[in-house]
C-alpha cells in the first residue's frame, strides 16, 4: 500500500511538472515574434536618435550634436522602454561611462568583430523558468556620419575635440573608420510577460 501510494505521489509530481513545462514553451512562431520586435524596437530608437541629430548638427553643428546626443540618447532609450522591454547601447570603446559592455556583452562584441557579416545574436532559455528574458543583440556599424564626432582623432576638428574632452573626459570612442563596429544594440524582454505588448507593437506597423 505504501508503495502504491510512492508511486501515485511521483506520477502525480511528474505530471504536474511536465505540465508546467508545456505551459511555457516557446514556439518558433514565438520567436519570430520577438525578433521582430526587437528590430522594431531598435529601429524606432535609431529614427528618434538620428533625428535628434541630425536637427542639431543643422543647428549648430557637431559640437551642437554631441551636447544633444549626451542629453537625449539616454532620454529617448528609457521613453522607448517598458516595463517588459528594454533596449540600451553598449560599446568596449565607450563613451558615456552608462555604455560600457559587461564581460558577457563583450563576448558577444567579439563575436561580431569576428564575424562583420553576423547580423545579430540572439540569446534565450525559456526551458527551466516560468519567466525568462530573450536578449537581442545587433552590431552598430560606423557611418560616414558618425565621424564627425567618432573619427579618427587628428581628423576631428578642434572644437569637437575640446567638447568632447570636456563632456567626457575619459572618452574612447574615437578612432573609428567607416564600417567600423562600434557597440551594439540590446534589447531584453521578458516573457511570456511580454506576449500581448510586443504583438500589439508589431500590429502597430502593419
Amino acid at each position: 500500500m505504501k508503495r502504491l501510494t510512492l508511486l501515485l505521489i511521483i506520477l502525480a509530481v511528474t505530471i504536474g511538472c511536465n505540465k508546467q513545462t508545456e505551459q511555457h514553451t516557446t514556439t518558433n512562431k514565438d520567436l519570430t515574434i520577438l525578433t521582430q520586435a526587437s528590430e522594431k524596437i531598435i529601429n524606432t530608437f535609431q529614427r528618434s536618435l538620428k533625428g535628434e541629430l541630425m536637427t542639431a548638427m543643422k543647428a549648430g553643428g557637431a559640437t551642437n550634436a554631441i551636447t544633444v546626443c549626451q542629453q537625449k540618447a539616454s532620454e529617448i532609450a528609457s521613453t522607448q522602454s517598458t516595463n517588459v522591454y528594454s533596449i540600451r547601447r553598449v560599446a568596449l570603446k565607450n563613451r558615456n561611462t552608462n555604455n560600457k559592455a559587461s564581460q558577457k556583452e563583450a563576448e558577444i562584441l567579439e563575436r561580431f568583430a569576428k564575424d562583420p557579416k553576423m547580423g545579430s545574436f540572439t540569446v534565450s532559455d525559456f526551458s527551466k523558468d516560468s519567466s525568462s528574458v530573450y536578449q537581442y543583440y545587433k552590431p552598430i556599424k560606423t557611418g560616414k556620419f558618425c565621424l564627425k564626432c567618432h573619427g579618427p582623432v587628428e581628423s576631428l576638428d578642434d572644437d569637437v575635440k575640446s567638447v568632447l574632452t570636456e563632456a567626457y573626459p575619459n572618452d574612447n570612442a574615437t578612432g573609428h573608420t567607416v564600417g567600423d563596429l562600434r557597440g551594439m544594440f540590446v534589447v531584453d524582454i521578458k516573457w511570456p510577460e511580454a506576449r500581448e505588448v510586443v504583438t500589439a507593437l508589431l500590429a502597430d506597423s502593419i
